[in-house]
């Protein structure tokens, strides 16, 4: 077995051992990565004047950085899920983290716009090609909806304190 065969393993196929809290554990992580995905694509709309005057460069270059982050994510998003299913998705999601964040850093410390161009708009991009697809992959392979959802009506929680009932039950 591989490290990719967890990942790809149906919900219904889940061991006995693996517990329902580690598999929420994964759908926060990979919540949170989608996050940094959506904000890392709306910063540098707000951020505009800062960058602008910062790296003394005009409104129109880096909107072209923005628009070539959008670019390289559109044409590249195809070829980064297709490679998730040839060399695994959770591999994919962590090589994509990687080189994501390799450019988070580039970026912020580019002492000029093409430095920040190419941090920004081709790693960081590169690496939303490779998380994006691996995130909606592993969550789809690891849950299946709405009966994985923890109990919402106080008459189907435990009585227990107030940490069981954040806590949610393994028996689902």
């Amino acid at each position: 077995m591989n490290e990719n065969d967890a990942s790809q393993t149906p919900p219904s196929q889940h061991t006995e051992g693996e517990s329902g809290m580690s598999r929420w554990a994964a759908v926060a992580i990979l919540g949170d990565a989608q996050f940094l995905m959506v904000l890392d694509s709306t910063v540098m709309n707000v951020s505009i004047s800062a960058v602008m005057t910062e790296l003394d460069t005009s409104v129109e270059a880096i909107q072209g950085a923005i628009t070539v982050y959008s670019l390289t994510m559109a044409a590249l998003m195809l070829l980064g899920a297709k490679l998730g299913d040839v060399i695994g998705r959770r591999r994919m999601f962590v090589i994509g983290a990687i080189v994501h964040g390799v450019g988070s850093l580039l970026t912020t410390v580019a002492p000029t716009f093409a430095i920040l161009f190419l941090g920004w708009s081709v790693i960081e991009g590169l690496g939303a090609v490779a998380v994006i697809p691996a995130i909606a992959a592993l969550v789809a392979n690891n849950h299946q909806g709405v009966s994985e959802l923890p109990p919402t009506r106080p008459s189907e929680r435990s009585r227990g304190s107030p940490w069981q009932l954040v806590r949610w039950s393994e028996d689902s």
